[in-house]
């Protein structure tokens, strides 16, 4: 049982008037008054500034002295965050720190600031940041290390001077320091004016307990081409198998990117300090074999078992953290022995070097920390994704599912960190079905605590509907849904290091072994995630997100049914805090033609809105998931939620609307709130009418953005879902006319194409900017800047009939020929280029055929695409895009324009 602690006693303690030090004009207060209140959500307590503030111990608290020095403040505007409110903070002398929900920010004001912050119209309270507001809930005062978290403006060296007097070891992170605290350095520490937060450092432990092809559809993905093949992923484990890649495991030779081993830190993790910190025994998997096994999840392919036991990413490369170490600790606590000792207090440090590597999905079995809890840990992983929207983290949810209450049916809120942050994919264990081999006779209640049925009588593998017993349950203590998704994780076959005895859940020959947990769930699932962004890129997205791959795998998942009665646990229908939003579905999500994405990277702010519209046919669930990497919450706050986005999706007619996460009985329903709690959200209706439906993102409050996002929409759209190039010849009929979706551009951006732009700049819009449209008043632009890599793509089906590419372009540049280029692509290949230079700037619009029969019967990505270098500016306009049948009537381009590549073969990838 988790100890009840001081700290936690303060969320609940709210006392009416015992504000300290506060600074508002009367007349804002009398105008607030009147109006809806409106609340900060700190971890110490939750309190509308106008009437309350949490209660709070003298000896943790400043005097109205103390806190003019400081200079540390809340401030909350009146509403959604407008970016000029914040630069008319700044603009007076304040400086803006983290967000705390709602429409507040920790700020640094002087003396003179605070007077003129104070009296801007839209700033509805300022006042102190006391020092009980510092500390965790579940600090617990015991000596041991603890994360202490400075303020942007804080000046590091003299908090280091200050914190050295309090703490016996002393360790500098990125935001502020590790310090080994007893009672009396909390308090110290909690009383320095440059102190944000202070929480304790846990120990992380393995989520392995005492599996992915067919369940999951990985094999039908990876027959369609889906694999990984190029793309790197990363493991951050035990060891893998020898820890060199000369003498690995042959399911991994070959593919070994990069292998690192991580040694002891020098972190107390509550019984003093490792005695032998800085050691490192090396990259073999030498206790559990953990690492070894998860690795095979991902990635093995199989080749000591003729291809039969492998990963889903198959091909991927392997890049591998190594950080479990030989631990020797002090008399009187943990055994000598493997743990997870490797893991830095900042778990950035690890993401950064597995991404300078090239890995752009990453997996972590493995966590620890309070129930529910968004920790400083959380935040990390959360502001590394937030800045580096292109890498996808997956964490395992956890194996502490409990039946305390002996119902027959497991508990909520068992997740613990890092599986509590935002932007991470966390995934929970769901039944594989083996009715052999590992534990697959055992229930329940032979291994685990399980002692009433139906738990205690069901087996372990025997229903891929069912969810595993250990598997840990939301939601967040915030009410974020939890686990975002489930994947199968007992009686898991995967491979076995050679340098470990350990036969985990029972071995299979000298290669293999069974093992199971959420540790085994999880790695499936980032081979699932590196399969969709294979699909992904070779549908034309170059560089798809984190939030797009996460909202492709909630999109396409399965509800599973759970056991016994259906209204409890997993039986309840999505979205419950058991599976999140149901099984991951690999061989769904990679399916050919039966989605629309949008990768979005400029985003929205606050008021802010994208709008797309789809021509949806009946006969189909129309189903729409938008998810975004939210910027990291501060670890103060009692919500986490930073950059609100709302989805809305409205029907023909426009009459019937439906809003993000409003569900009854597993499918959307009208009326209901927006959701501000969750950085994904769905509408799934399950009988659309025929017609035009319309999808809305809009920017509720966006007090850190612009946000961008990724969106999928699946619905029957009309299409022939079938493979031309395999059954046209035999069934000898017509195709169907070759269709380009919003080939002129009239739509807007974003409609039928998916753009990207390296300096951030738009490619689909209005026309009048350097060149008028071809036709109507849209147009694609592509270069005009530096060092720009500019690339707009859809994914459509080539038809014999109509297989010649059509399309009007234009070009105006001041560079000289061989420097910037504008090619058109199928997939990968490169089928024309265009020299963007002088000699061959165009006096107005000019019309370019080119001839693809050769890709007949295939759908693939056709793409336009434009390079430059650092200096000379170049132009590529782009309108009306289509397919003809000929070649007839071709409109030439100036002979001074060289056809460089003209290559017509088909990608046979």
């Amino acid at each position: 049982m988790k100890r009840i602690t001081w700290a936690a006693v303060l969320r609940v303690m709210v006392v009416v008037m015992c504000l300290v030090g506060l600074s508002v004009p009367a007349s804002r207060v009398e105008a607030d008054e009147s109006g809806e209140a409106l609340f900060i959500y700190l971890q110490a307590g939750s309190f509308d500034p106008l009437t309350a503030s949490p209660s709070i111990l003298p000896e943790l608290s400043y005097n109205a002295v103390e806190i003019e020095q400081t200079g540390t403040y809340l401030l909350q505007f009146t509403g959604p965050v407008l970016d000029e409110w914040k630069a008319a903070v700044e603009a007076a002398g304040g400086q803006i720190g983290p967000y705390i929900p709602d429409y507040a920010f920790l700020v640094y004001l002087d003396g003179a600031a605070k007077s003129a912050v104070s009296s801007l119209p839209f700033v509805r309270w300022v006042g102190p940041y006391q020092p009980a507001y510092k500390l965790a809930p579940w600090v617990d005062f015991s000596e041991r290390s603890y994360r202490v978290i400075l303020a942007p403006w804080a000046n590091k060296q003299q908090a280091r001077q200050g914190l050295s007097t309090l703490s016996s070891s002393l360790t500098e992170q990125a935001d502020g320091y590790s310090a080994v605290l007893d009672e009396k350095g909390i308090r110290g520490a909690a009383m320095r004016p440059e102190v944000l937060w202070i929480e304790p450092i846990y120990l992380q432990e393995l989520h392995n307990d005492i599996g992915g092809g067919t369940i999951m559809g990985g094999d039908t993905a990876n027959t369609r081409g889906y694999d990984g093949a190029g793309i790197e992923i990363a493991v951050t484990d035990t060891g893998l198998d020898t820890g060199d890649a000369s003498t690995i495991h042959l399911d991994f030779a070959g593919r070994i990117g990069n292998i690192s081993s991580w040694p002891v830190q020098k972190t107390n993790w509550g019984c003093g300090l490792p005695s032998n910190a800085g050691a490192d025994d090396g990259a073999a998997d030498t206790i559990s074999g953990h690492g070894t096994h998860v690795t095979g999840s991902v990635a093995g392919d199989g080749t000591r078992s003729s291809g039969l036991i492998k990963g889903i990413a198959s091909e991927a490369v392997i890049n591998f953290q190594a950080v479990e170490q030989f631990t020797d600790w002090p008399s009187g606590c943990y055994s000598d022995g493997h743990y997870l000792t490797g893991i830095p207090d900042d778990v950035r440090l690890l993401l950064n070097e597995v991404y300078g590597w090239g890995a752009r999905v990453q997996n972590n079995s493995w966590g620890g920390g309070e129930y529910g809890e968004y920790d400083q840990q959380a935040s990390y992983f959360d502001d590394f994704i937030h800045s580096h929207p292109d890498m996808t983290v997956v964490v395992s949810a956890g194996n502490d599912g409990v039946d305390v209450n002996d119902d027959g049916y497991v508990d909520l809120n068992s997740i613990t960190s890092p599986a509590t942050a935002k932007n991470v994919i966390t995934i929970g264990a769901s039944d594989n079905e083996r009715a052999s081999g590992g534990i697959a006779t055992v229930t329940w209640q032979v291994y685990w605590d399980f002692d009433v049925p139906p738990t205690s009588n069901d087996l372990t593998s025997d229903s891929r509907e069912e969810l595993a017993a250990f598997s840990s349950r939301g939601p967040m203590n915030d009410g974020r849904i939890k686990p975002d998704l489930v994947a199968p994780g007992t009686n898991i076959l995967s491979t076995k290091s050679s340098q470990s005895i350990a036969s985990g859940w029972g071995a299979y020959n000298p290669y293999y072994l069974y093992m199971g947990g959420t540790s085994m769930a999880s790695p499936l699932s980032a081979g699932a995630a590196t399969a969709v962004r294979d699909f992904l890129m070779s549908n034309g997205i170059a560089n798809p997100s984190a939030a797009l791959i996460k909202a492709t795998l909630i999109n396409s998942a399965v509800d599973i049914a759970g056991y016994g009665n259906t209204s409890y646990e997993a039986g309840q229908p999505i979205p419950n805090m058991h599976e999140g939003w149901g099984r991951i579905n690999v061989a769904e999500a990679t399916k050919p033609l039966v989605r629309r994405f949008v990768n979005n990277t400029t985003g929205l702010s606050t008021t802010g809105t994208a709008t797309y519209t789809y021509q949806v046919n009946a006969g189909a669930p129309f189903k729409v998931s938008l998810a975004w990497s939210d910027p990291d919450a501060a670890a103060l706050a009692a919500k986490t939620l930073v950059n609100d986005l709302n989805l809305t999706v409205t029907a023909p007619g426009g009459a019937v609307v439906y809003k993000g996460n409003v569900f009854a009985n597993g499918w959307s329903t009208t009326g209901g709130s927006a959701d501000t709690v969750n950085n994904a959200e769905n509408v799934y209706v399950q009988s659309p009418t025929a017609g035009t439906w319309t999808v809305t993102v809009t920017g509720a409050n966006i007090p850190q953005g612009p946000q961008p996002f990724g969106l999928v929409v699946n619905a029957n759209f009309g299409q022939i879902d079938f493979d031309y190039a395999t059954y046209l010849p035999s069934i000898m009929r017509a195709a169907p006319e070759t269709v380009v979706i919003n080939g002129d551009f009239e739509s807007g951006p974003e409609v039928g194409w998916t753009e990207s732009s390296v300096q951030g700049q738009r490619v689909v819009r209005t026309a009048g900017w350097f060149a008028p449209a071809h036709g109507g008043s849209w147009l694609a632009w592509l270069g005009g800047d530096f060092n720009e890599a500019a690339v707009l793509s859809q994914t459509l089906t080539i038809q014999s009939g109509t297989s010649v590419l059509s399309y009007w372009y234009r070009i105006t540049s001041t560079d000289s020929c061989g420097y910037d280029y504008f090619s058109v692509k199928i997939g990968s290949s490169t089928v024309y280029t265009h020299n963007l230079c002088s000699p061959n700037a165009t006096d107005g619009w000019v019309n370019k055929k080119i001839d693809l029969s050769a890709y007949a019967g295939q759908t693939v990505s056709l793409g336009f695409e434009v390079t430059t270098n650092e200096s000379l500016n170049s132009n590529l306009f782009l309108d009306d895009v289509t397919f003809v049948a000929t070649l007839a009537d071709v409109v030439t381009a100036p002979e001074a324009l060289p056809v460089e590549f003209n290559a017509a073969a088909p990608d046979r990838r």
